[in-house]
């Protein structure tokens, strides 16, 4: 921690909060909050800031009726957007085969995500997704929306609009800072995952990501930063 010390071996050295023990009810028990008066008001000094990653552990793509695609035209990915019937940057007509606007979802170990950080006061959340294939050489728009499911569905579904990212080639990878609150859900129950969807036709929102069709590199993450 750096803040509580104690002299040994002629010099300062840090306390391992982990290790502080009180005596009450006749036996030792580990010390929940240690505080200090700081500019008037009184600050938690036994607490550290961790960070943790979780990879997904399912993923599944949606027609626009929000039923699943075929596993034959998913495999793994997660689907974004309505496809045209002539693609101009490879001047290939495809045969009329059409999900209609598709949407996707992707989930994670919740059971593991809230015992991390139950209690723990969320201080940042990123998710990291990778394009595979957009409508355009340029990229496109990824439109991310959390959900609550912690299996997969058999119905597409979503709790809100988390954020919308601009991706500039195919292919591309990134790691995304969404709201912290988006992590307090995580955290609370509220929410298991994200998605990606938006209510367009228009091809800029075309594309597909890696789900579990990627490897580990690949495959979407949540990364949050807490203290506790």
């Amino acid at each position: 921690m750096g803040r509580i010390k104690v002299r040994k071996n002629n010099a300062w050295q840090d306390i391992d909060m982990n290790k502080v023990r009180v005596r009450k009810n006749n036996s030792w028990q580990p010390v929940n909050k240690v505080m200090r008066r700081v500019n008037g008001t009184w600050e938690n000094i036994g607490t550290k800031q961790h960070v943790s990653t979780w990879s997904a552990t399912w993923s599944r793509s949606y027609r626009g009726d929000n039923t699943p695609k075929p596993a034959s035209n998913d495999n793994g990915d997660m689907y974004q957007g309505k496809y045209g019937y002539y693609n101009p940057s490879e001047n290939i007509y495809y045969s009329p085969i059409y999900h209609g606007i598709q949407r996707s979802m992707v989930g994670f170990d919740v059971a593991s995500i809230r015992n991390a950080t139950k209690g723990a006061k969320i201080d940042k959340v990123e998710i990291f997704l990778q394009n595979r294939h957009s409508w355009y050489y340029a990229g496109g728009t990824a439109v991310i929306r959390k959900h609550n499911q912690s299996n997969r569905p058999g119905r597409y579904s979503e709790t809100g609009f988390l954020k919308s990212e601009k991706y500039t080639f195919r292919g591309q990878g990134k790691w995304i800072t969404v709201s912290k609150s988006f992590g307090e859900e995580l955290r609370d129950g509220k929410a298991s995952g994200f998605g990606l969807f938006q209510n367009s036709a228009n091809q800029e929102y075309y594309g597909y990501w890696y789900g579990m069709s990627g490897n580990s590199w690949q495959r979407p993450k949540i990364r949050i930063t807490y203290t506790k």
